[in-house]
């Protein structure tokens, strides 16, 4: 009888382990960025035998791609709630590592063409302050750009499949052309969608080395 009791006590102990394993799970369902990065990481496609190249090759799309893209975009129209993190590096040897958290509301608008518009209101209680941000993708000349549908929006590396799309740009400081006098900066950016939700992350690299980190993620 006290053997029954005794791993009767020892089930039910390991289900609230469980029990409290999976409400974690449902509190912390992502990683967070300060965790996954670390300042001064190389850019994944680091090679010290290749020069920089600040020009970018831009490819059209293919079919099966634009596709793809139009069907995602398509999905992702409408309004959107959930919780954005930046990570910002300070200094070139010994970084610091500053982290910023916040809410974030969006609505996703696809026009006529299929172009991506998403507009978002970002808001941090332990800062007190907000702020807006806008990213669109234009599907425009059988290409993928960002921002801006002439050829300053072209990007490269790009990998498109049903889920996700990602690809890579280089631009100067504040989004301007690319100069000689500044930093190598190369922008990381990527969108992963699933049945309700989505991620927007863009990761910047000056010199081949990791300066910031912002992800955005999106329930409906």
């Amino acid at each position: 009888m006290m053997d029954f009791f005794r791993k009767t006590v020892q089930v039910i102990q390991r289900l609230i382990v469980l029990s409290l394993l999976f409400n974690l799970l449902l509190y912390f369902p992502t990683v967070s960025t300060a965790n996954a990065y670390d300042c001064g990481d190389l850019a994944p496609n680091y090679d010290p035998s290749k020069p920089f190249d600040p020009h970018i090759i831009a490819r059209d799309l293919t079919k099966s791609e634009k596709d793809k893209l139009e069907k995602m975009f398509e999905s992702l129209e409408g309004d959107w709630k959930g919780e954005a993190e930046d990570l910002i590096c300070r200094g070139k040897k010994q970084y610091e590592k500053l982290q910023d958290l916040f809410t974030i509301r969006g609505e996703v608008k696809v026009d006529r063409d299929v172009n991506f518009r998403l507009e978002a209101d970002l808001h941090s209680d332990i800062n007190r302050r907000s702020h807006n941000e806008v990213i669109e993708f234009y599907l425009a000349d059988n290409k993928l750009r960002l921002d801006t549908d002439s050829e300053a929006g072209d990007i490269e590396n790009l990998i498109v499949t049903e889920k996700k799309v990602q690809f890579t740009t280089k631009r100067g400081i504040g989004g301007g052309y690319y100069s000689s006098s500044q930093p190598k900066r190369e922008f990381f950016i990527s969108l992963t969608m699933s049945s309700n939700s989505f991620t927007l992350e863009k990761r910047v690299y000056a010199d081949s080395k990791l300066v910031s980190v912002q992800t955005r993620r999106f329930t409906r």
